[in-house]
């Protein structure tokens, strides 16, 4: 009787041991429903706030496909130009100004303001007699 004993003690320590494991196991088993669950509502989150984001990446995407298709259009018209050309021409278009102001600045000092002046007074002088007869004052 002693053996069924202590063969019923064991048993008995078997079965502790074994509830304690099923405890365990279930309260680890409602973790990772809990985790499943995390897991598929952030999921779910994260994929329509991505479904919201499509639309306006893709509009991006095809500003920047524009942007870049606008910009390769400007450098191979760029590399068509002729800056060495444009440079000289500048070049000469400001020599010829430059001379252009040079014989300008020549034929003004060479106006003899003086004798202006007095061309203007005696075209007045004429000019003035004329208007009175016809009734028409200029100054």
């Amino acid at each position: 009787m002693e053996n069924t004993q202590q063969l019923l003690e064991k048993m008995e320590a078997v079965n502790r041991k074994q509830l304690l494991f099923t405890k365990i196991m279930c309260i680890l088993c409602a973790l990772a429903v809990i985790c499943s669950l995390v897991v598929m509502i952030t999921v779910s989150k994260t994929a329509s706030a991505l479904a919201e984001l499509s639309a306006p990446m893709q509009e991006l995407a095809e500003q920047a496909e524009g942007v870049m298709t606008d910009l390769s259009t400007a450098a191979n018209e760029l590399s068509k130009a002729d800056f060495s050309g444009m440079v000289t021409q500048v070049d000469a278009l400001a020599s010829e100004s430059q001379a252009a102001i040079a014989e300008a600045s020549k034929k003004l000092d060479a106006i003899d303001i003086d004798t202006l002046n007095k061309a203007i007074r005696d075209l007045a002088a004429i000019v003035e007699p004329l208007a009175k007869i016809s009734r028409l004052q200029l100054f």
